[in-house]
């Protein structure tokens, strides 16, 4: 389960310079945000009522003091519980995954779960909380690490 989670996470991640989706086709990425409505990161939608995001984002947050906002901020939704894997190392990022309980269930699109790892050279679209979207390929742990790319095996572990 761990690895789909990591999987949807890593297809979440912000991006800069990227074309914008229409609202609705990409109604499952929510913005996580304080009880002041500061958003502090984004997340994706997996069932009616629980969002997957960053263990980073709510290693100093209380789930009182969080909200969700569902469909580009048109809906604020309170959350009633967080939990991420006792494992995740603020330093390292390793396991950087949470689980957010909204605290009542949202009638929205939600995104699938995958059942199996995506394979080298396939492709994906990255989005944004600002529903921006880019396309990209998905590369292997060796790949990444290869010297190709700017980051190192001390930054990257097998889990990502």
């Amino acid at each position: 389960m761990f690895k789909q989670f990591s999987n949807i996470f890593l297809l979440l991640v912000v991006v800069s310079s990227a074309s914008a989706a229409a609202i609705h086709a990409d109604s499952y990425v929510v913005s996580v945000q304080t009880s002041a409505n500061t958003t502090i990161c984004g997340g994706a939608l997996i069932n009616k009522n629980t969002v997957v995001t960053s263990a980073t984002c709510l290693a100093f947050y209380d789930a009182t003091q969080l909200v969700v906002g569902i469909n580009n901020g048109s809906q604020i939704i309170k959350t009633k519980a967080q939990s991420f894997k006792g494992d995740f190392d603020f330093v390292t990022m390793e396991n950087d995954v949470a689980i957010l309980k909204l605290a009542q269930s949202v009638k929205t699109r939600f995104i699938k779960l995958a059942s199996k790892e995506r394979k080298t050279g396939s492709t994906a679209v990255v989005i944004n909380p600002n529903l921006n979207e880019v396309p990209v390929t998905i590369i292997g742990y060796k790949e990444c690490i290869s010297g190709d790319y700017s980051w190192s095996e001390d930054e990257v572990f097998s889990t990502m």
